[in-house]
């Protein structure tokens, strides 16, 4: 078995700016990604796995959990922030998937973070084997 954290990566959600029309999803803005904001399981399907296997085959979700528990206890913890709205989302996200020539089972959990227009993976790693 393999534990494995990713990087925190800023994304920034440009639908409600002026400047959107010339800043579509995947663009750069101010050093981040645009994407816009969604929950941690779409996350963890459209950003998480396709950095940390780009070159995977028949990946299967085998299940979901989403962790309010976890999401509730960050918020929490950033209540104690004043002057920021920050919300939380978490989920367990379990796939089995082939990557060169082996088949893998993989948990992954992420804690995604949101402050006003900026999406961040705060947590998320990935424990795989074969």
């Amino acid at each position: 078995m393999q534990i494995r954290w990713l990087p925190d990566y800023l994304f920034f959600d440009m639908r409600n700016s002026p400047a959107a029309a010339f800043f579509p999803e995947g663009a750069n803005y101010s050093g981040m990604q645009v994407k816009n904001k969604t929950n941690a399981f779409n996350f963890t399907m459209q950003v998480v796995i396709p950095f940390a296997h780009p070159n995977i085959s028949n990946i299967q979700k085998t299940g979901y959990k989403a962790l309010s528990g976890l999401a509730k206890a960050n918020a929490v913890q950033a209540a104690k922030t004043p002057m920021l709205s920050m919300t939380y989302d978490a989920a367990q996200v379990n796939v089995e998937y082939t990557e060169n020539g082996k088949q893998y089972e993989e948990i992954i959990i992420t804690i995604l973070k949101i402050i006003l227009f900026i999406l961040s993976n705060q947590i998320c790693f990935l424990t795989f084997g074969c």
